[in-house]
């Protein structure tokens, strides 16, 4: 009976660290799924970019996109049925450049920065959970 009293001990010594590192591992696989999602989601809002006439991008001015749990993009008249999770605020400035460097930046006209702000979930604003991309367009 004393021998199995110990095994016990022993086992249960050993299983409890097991239980705590599933938890650090079911988050480590959450925040790599939403680390999927917001890049796919940074890739569609680019490609939409890339699709319009460069001289048409609103330089200043914000625009929203919405996407749902999955990283599927939503229209503002989506059904209430799909509420959006994710959403993203898109800026575009003119010389990216100007902030990092010496630079002559009027010698790139062609040359927008984009700021693209990931927020979830929902329209949180000052959610701790935010994602900023930064990159660039150029026309050509």
């Amino acid at each position: 009976m004393i021998e199995i009293v110990i095994a016990l001990g022993i086992v249960s010594f050993c299983v409890i660290p097991l239980l705590g590192l599933m938890t650090s591992g079911l988050q480590a696989s959450k925040n790599s799924q939403q680390d999927t999602v917001l890049a796919l989601a940074a890739k569609y809002i680019l490609s939409d970019l890339r699709g319009q006439t460069f001289s048409s991008l609103n330089v200043g001015a914000t625009t929203n996109y919405l996407f749902d749990y999955q990283g599927d993009p939503l229209s503002s008249n989506s059904p209430p049925s799909q509420h959006a999770y994710y959403t993203a605020a898109v800026t575009i400035t003119a010389n990216p450049l100007a902030a990092v460097t010496s630079w002559n930046t009027n010698a790139s006209p062609n040359l927008l920065g984009v700021k693209i702000t990931f927020d979830w979930p929902g329209q949180t604003n000052g959610n701790p959970h935010a994602t900023v991309f930064n990159t660039s367009l150029a026309g050509y």
